[in-house]
């Protein structure tokens, strides 16, 4: 340890001998007389007392160096998930993993450093070698594992990390960046074959999460199978054990997708749920993804549009074209002229007329036709529960007079005219995952669509955008400068939805598509599924708790989100609210855990568990507010056998070896870790540690101050000195 001392010393020096001369003759001759020690003990204590002083007047500063020697270290990271006790050509993954940890090569390690052990699958915990390994984690993510233990290893000698694992890898951050940023090198153990076992999997079901009663709703089932080439199967879909649909596909055994359509036709309204199922093959090593579930939410089969504008355009004859494509559409126009007068039906005038309507549509609309009807669209929207599409053009800067009546919109217009031109829009972190922005069945290839579909020429600004709105779409104008909203949603505790398109206009998405050799898809399926969206009924509730999703994989995070609300429909702050979750058996209600929602943004609550066991899960909410219960709303989802770990079997050797070389490390086999040791930089480490004390403002200085002049002062009076 060292330390140094920085002061004003000149003044401090000066200051001190000038005090101590005084302070000297102050007690040279006192009366009555003392003796040479107590003068000297007076002076000290009061030279003492005057230096606190000094010391915080010239600013001092203390500053301690530390320096201690760390032994090399080696972590050993365990990769405890499920996909760990498979058994391949390769054998018994769990047999590989303990026969490596019982080694010599792990024993023999040298003693001039230290090992270290932890276990993970979706997180990092420390592991005793003598335990046995459970082997049962549903997920997997090392790159989660390995910031964790950069953030815990901070003040150690970390000479590099051992992962033993099959090199699953199926959620968490990037991996191969976590690696690079690394302050130590990753070695890494591939335990598995890389050959790909006997088996036939689902590989992903697309299908719209909301459809019509009565109308054949397509389900597209990808299945990949490993051998079984030319075995023709059955592929089913249940609703309890009624069979819904059925098709045959032969499967190739190379290893490809193949894909198939099902087609399915709901008889009744409401969430219902399905299984869709393959049969076990023999000699097939897992089972667990020959079946999935899902859930569409079924609408009635008919729904009524009224569409409308009074600035008659492209925009209006393409979505036109569109409404009255769609079977599960019956659609109304209205079209005003100059001078407001109507060229088609006019606009309801009677509340009665309006209520028939399950969404009302509005293009381009300008100011002129909604004045004097502002209550009446925010009356449907907010206390009737109905819907409304706006889309923007350019007069929205005209419109913005009128923007603070229009209670039900999203945000507020810019006075600013509309601007920029020949630009697309990005999907925002919302969007990428919102099923109206969802234009193909891989977010890969989702990303692509919107990247080459047709430019905007305009787009309508905001000034801001209500917290509780979603943001689908945005274009980035400049690095550090507000992306300006595309594309906005916003639901209502009365049951109403508002979707707002700002950049325009889209026709060109179907009119330009045919001239460079493509067709309208982008366009249609954007469309319908912003009609799905409007039109699916959603609950009005003041007390709402609701999962993210109803059916989740093993493994999964289960988001749960709560907003509550008064009797007027303001939102409650500082709600306590208490999930308990439970899981349905056979006889009986087993309870699984409690979660406490937390208060991220004002009114909106959020807290998340992991979906371990399969099975049907019940929650219930408990929600108080100034310990009064403002009510327990209740629900439920699902957690299907199927987890993360079953979705790739085979050792991710390529993954394994890019991680190790992109931090400074190497790959192993299981049979190569003799080299371990000669490969390992077991070089000591010096860490040294600095702390600054600022002794002016430091609270000791009054203390001694304090005891220095109490002292004099306590020896001056038992001595009758004045």
């Amino acid at each position: 340890m060292s330390f140094d001392f920085h002061t004003n010393w000149l003044s401090l020096l000066f200051l001190v001998i000038i005090f101590s001369f005084l302070l000297f003759r102050l007690y040279r001759a006192t009366s009555p007389s003392l003796t040479a020690q107590k003068r000297w003990l007076l002076s000290i204590l009061r030279i003492l007392a005057l230096t606190s002083i000094f010391l915080v007047v010239a600013s001092s500063i203390f500053r301690f160096t530390f320096k201690q020697n760390l032994t090399p270290t080696l972590t050993v990271l365990i990769d405890n998930s499920s996909s760990m006790n498979f058994t391949d050509q390769e054998g018994s993954r769990k047999k590989v993993l303990e026969s490596i940890l019982a080694s010599g090569v792990l024993k023999k390690f040298p003693t001039n450093a230290n090992l270290v052990y932890y276990s993970f699958s979706d997180t990092l915990v420390k592991y005793n070698p003598s335990d046995k390994l459970n082997l049962e984690g549903k997920s997997t993510s090392i790159g989660y594992a390995l910031a964790y233990l950069k953030n815990e290893v901070k003040e150690k000698n970390i000479v590099g990390a051992l992962v033993l694992s099959d090199g699953g890898d199926n959620f968490g951050p990037d991996l191969v960046k976590v690696s690079a940023e690394l302050d130590f090198p990753i070695y890494t153990v591939g335990i598995g074959s890389q050959v790909f076992p006997q088996d036939v999997a689902i590989e992903e079901i697309v299908y719209d999460e909301i459809v019509y009663k009565d109308n054949p709703t397509p389900i597209e089932v990808s299945i990949i199978s490993h051998s079984f080439a030319n075995q023709r199967i059955s592929v089913e879909i249940r609703e309890g054990k009624n069979l819904s649909a059925r098709q045959e596909i032969q499967l190739s055994g190379s290893g490809q997708k193949q894909k198939l359509v099902l087609y399915l036709t709901p008889k009744e309204e409401g969430l219902r749920r399905y299984n869709l199922s393959l049969p076990h093959s023999p000699g097939e090593l897992n089972y667990k993804n020959n079946q999935r579930s899902f859930s569409l939410k079924v609408l009635k089969s008919r729904v009524k549009v009224l569409a409308f504008t009074n600035n008659l355009s492209w925009e209006f004859t393409f979505l036109k074209r569109f409404l009255e494509s769609q079977k599960n559409l019956e659609c109304s126009f209205v079209v005003y002229g100059m001078k407001q007068k109507p060229l088609t039906k006019e606009f309801p005038r009677s509340e009665k007329e309006l209520e028939q309507y399950d969404l009302l549509i509005s293009v381009n609309s300008t100011v002129d036709f909604f004045r004097g009807k502002e209550e009446r669209f925010s009356t449907w929207v907010l206390k009737d529960g109905k819907s409304i599409l706006m889309l923007i053009g350019p007069e929205a800067h005209v419109l913005a007079r009128i923007n603070s009546n229009l209670k039900f919109f999203p945000g507020q217009l810019s006075a600013d005219k509309a601007g920029f031109t020949n630009f697309q829009l990005q999907l925002t972190p919302e969007g990428k995952f919102n099923p109206i922005t969802n234009l193909a069945s891989s977010e890969s290839e989702n990303l692509k669509i919107w990247s080459s579909l047709p430019p905007f020429l305009g787009i309508a600004q905001v000034e801001s955008v209500h917290s509780d709105a979603k943001v689908l779409t945005a274009y980035s104008v400049l690095s550090g400068e507000e992306d300006l909203p595309g594309v906005i949603i916003k639901n209502f505790p009365s049951g109403g939805k508002v979707m707002t398109t700002l950049a325009y206009p889209f026709w060109r998405w179907d009119f330009l598509q045919w001239g460079i050799g493509y067709n309208n898809e982008s366009y249609q399926t954007f469309w319908g599924n912003s009609m799905r969206w409007l039109t699916a009924p959603e609950e009005k509730e003041k007390l709402f708790v609701k999962t993210d999703k109803l059916i989740y994989r093993s493994g999964e995070k289960i988001n749960f989100q709560a907003q509550i609300y008064d009797e007027s429909f303001e939102k409650i702050l500082g709600a306590e609210i208490q999930v308990k979750t439970g899981l349905r058996l056979e006889n009986k209600n087993q309870a699984v855990s409690d979660l406490i929602l937390i208060e991220d943004e004002p009114g909106n609550y959020k807290g998340e568990l992991k979906a371990t066991q399969p099975g049907r899960y019940f929650y219930e909410a408990n929600i108080k507010k100034d310990g009064k219960l403002l009510g327990t709303p209740k629900g439920e989802f699902v957690v299907e056998e199927f987890s993360l770990e079953d979705q790739s079997l085979t050792l991710n050797k390529k993954l394994l070896t890019q991680i190790a070389e992109v931090s400074g490390g190497k790959y192993y086999g299981p049979g190569d870790l003799e080299s371990l040791s000669k490969d390992l930089k077991l070089e000591k480490k010096i860490l040294e540690k600095k702390k600054t004390i600022q002794l002016w403002n430091h609270p000791l200085l009054l203390i001694f101050f304090i005891l220095f002049i109490s002292l004099e002062w306590f020896i001056r009076k038992k001595n009758q000195l004045p």
